[in-house]
């Protein structure tokens, strides 16, 4: 059994690494179709799938090799990321306020600032 653990390893390390990587990558996108043509759809289960799918393919843009390309296809179908958006930054960045949540900020600050009659 060690040796041929150890023979599994050696494969292993000599394989190239984007390909492992691209194959992960394919299995988190069949993940993520079977989740969702099951007889019981799970869609918590595909989204997970499809979102580390997009933070994988994004992170990694411009190192995939020749397997960027149909990634890059099936990350874009599933709406998890885009062909062209930059890296992310590192810092965290701040997100708009939904239109709702503005209006109510609003119509609160109008009612503590207006004069009681």
């Amino acid at each position: 059994m060690a040796k041929e653990l150890a023979e599994a390893r050696a494969q292993i390390l000599e394989a190239d690494p984007t390909a492992i990587i691209a194959n992960h990558a394919f299995g988190m996108y069949e993940l993520a179709m079977l989740h969702i043509t099951n007889d019981d759809p799970d869609m918590k289960a595909a989204r997970l799938a499809v979102d580390a799918l997009g933070a994988l393919v994004e992170g990694l843009r411009g190192r995939l090799d020749e397997a960027e390309s149909p990634l890059n296809e099936r990350c874009m179908a599933s709406g998890s990321c885009s062909s062209s958006a930059p890296r992310p930054s590192r810092r965290r960045q701040k997100r708009p306020r939904p239109r709702v949540m503005q209006t109510a900020m609003q119509a609160k600050r109008t009612r503590t600032t207006e004069p009681a009659t």
